[in-house]
């Protein structure tokens, strides 16, 4: 058996593994797992539906464009969320590790179902996850960089953010400063 025809026939089973550790940084004590609806909780169905998008894409049933817009859906979340890049493609290496959790042996890789996978293959299938990783990377800095511009022409335009960090909201904590002084019109030199 091959290793994308494993994947195949147990991906009910690792796919949720890879889902659970995966979703882990959105969650923090909330309800995420209860409620995925798309409109309910579109966080938790966007990125679903996408970690489910690139697991098709790593057995062959999706192609190159389709896996772009699957991370792309996955990253640009992280990105407004102001993630950092690492949390934010971590998604990629879980997937390494939940690959590795398939076999019963990993040195002769030989997995839990019995069969050997080839090295080549193994290496093949780690190799396509690191590009996609690289590819993550640069989506994800592509969407800071169109956040930053839009952050950059509101400020340019005079636009007021809503958030903590406008520098309208600045001028703000400044102090004060009271003219309640009468000034004294010049009385020039008398001498």
């Amino acid at each position: 058996m091959s290793l994308v025809d494993y994947l195949k026939e147990k991906k009910p089973k690792i796919f949720e593994e890879w889902k659970k550790v995966s979703l882990l940084p959105f969650q923090e004590g909330s309800t995420f797992y209860k409620n995925t609806g798309q409109f309910s909780n579109p966080v938790a169905w966007t990125t679903e539906k996408e970690l489910n998008n690139i697991y098709d894409a790593l057995t062959g049933l999706l192609d190159e464009k389709s896996v772009d817009r699957a991370i792309d859906g996955i990253v640009r979340i992280r990105a407004v969320q102001e993630a950092s890049p690492s949390d934010s493609i971590q998604f990629l290496s879980n997937f390494k590790t939940v690959l590795k959790n398939q076999f019963k042996d990993f040195e002769s890789l030989k997995l839990k179902s019995g069969e050997t996978i080839s090295m080549d293959e193994f290496s093949d299938m780690i190799s396509g996850i690191d590009r996609l990783i690289y590819r993550a990377f640069d989506l994800y800095m592509s969407c800071r960089e169109q956040l930053f511009k839009i952050k950059l022409d509101q400020i340019s335009q005079g636009i007021p953010d809503s958030g903590p960090h406008c520098p309208s909201a600045l001028l703000d904590e400044l102090p004060k400063v009271e003219f309640n002084q009468q000034i004294k019109p010049f009385q020039g030199d008398n001498s």
